[in-house]
């Protein structure tokens, strides 16, 4: 079985993600800070993408189970619709520590498991990330600084295949 790492896969686009890729028969390692029972093809892991040891504890679940991931597949983030120049700096620097710090960390210690030397865009080295872009109120695209940061983080991650899906 073939098995892909889902963060924030017990909230809504994450959840979907998760229950569509276990009906297409993939084996799924539900990454997010609370977590529900496990179930055929779940395995869920309760972590906090903020914390570097809360995910070197999941990676260390997931060496139990499989050799490798197929794909990883980032959907843990929070919304805010305060615009930059209200917004608190608590506010901010919240959004960057999960939204894009979270990114980074999950990669970082999930990516040396997925395979040593990765080939360019080889399709067994997805990174799947989620970009919000719909749904904004015209006028408020400064809400997706943090989508941007993301983007270019994961476009210097060549060496995988960066899948970006776009919601709505």
């Amino acid at each position: 079985m073939k098995y892909i790492l889902v963060t924030g896969a017990y909230g809504g686009m994450g959840r979907a993600a998760a229950e569509a890729l276990t009906r297409a028969g993939y084996g799924v390692f539900a990454l997010d800070r609370q977590v529900g029972a496990p179930c055929e093809n779940v395995i869920p892991l309760r972590a906090d993408i903020t914390d570097d040891q809360s995910i070197r504890d999941a990676l260390e679940t997931v060496k139990k189970i499989t050799h490798r991931l197929y794909a990883i597949v980032h959907f843990a983030g929070v919304y805010m619709l305060d615009s930059l120049a209200e917004m608190e700096e608590a506010a901010f620097q919240k959004i960057f520590k999960i939204n894009v710090e979270g990114v980074y960390r999950v990669n970082k210690i999930f990516l040396p498991f997925r395979r040593e030397k990765p080939m360019a865009n080889d399709p067994q080295n997805t990174i799947i990330h989620r970009q919000q872009q719909n749904g904004i109120p015209l006028g408020r695209r400064d809400l997706l600084i943090d989508k941007k940061v993301t983007e270019f983080f994961l476009f210097s991650v060549r060496q995988y295949h960066i899948i970006p899906v776009t919601a709505g």
